[in-house]
């Protein structure tokens, strides 16, 4: 997550041999191998420590963007949303479900993901901010257009 290689899954394990041989075995029947090119672009991203706190940087930035943007919609309340690049936002003040939500920003032009989807959280949505500013500005106007009817 730190390079942004969103879904592009790359570790290494270490402890005693023994724990480490069933794993292994565990893990060959999950899946077969890394690929070439997710290896290559690990080498390069793992080069680059400077891009990291770039990263950070901007994601923080886009982060505030997104949170100074929600936090003026009556019954949303924004957790905490550290080391990640999505929110999760309690929306259980505006009476509808997580889906209904969803829902109706979708018809406003903005897709979110209910959190019940994916993480079991009933009254919360997934919000990204992982787009341009330009785009969150976007996405923001058109749930102030379709929350607060604009």
């Amino acid at each position: 997550k730190s390079w942004a290689m969103t879904g592009m899954r790359i570790g290494f394990l270490t402890g005693p041999t023994e724990a480490v041989k069933a794993a292994i075995k565990s893990q060959a029947n999950s899946a077969s191998h890394i690929p070439t090119f997710l290896m290559n672009a690990a080498k390069v991203a793992l080069s680059c420590d400077d891009a990291v706190g770039e990263f950070n940087a901007e994601y923080q930035k886009r982060r505030q963007i997104m949170i100074d943007g929600l936090s003026v919609f009556p019954g949303l309340r924004i957790g905490d949303c550290e080391g990640a690049f999505y929110a999760f936002v309690d929306i259980t003040e505006t009476g509808m479900s997580d889906t209904e939500f969803a829902d109706g920003a979708l018809e406003a032009g903005v897709q979110l993901i209910p959190a019940s989807l994916i993480a079991g959280g009933e009254g919360f949505i997934r919000i990204s901010y992982a787009a341009d500013e330009e785009v969150i500005h976007e996405g923001l106007r058109r749930l102030s257009a379709w929350l607060l009817n604009e």
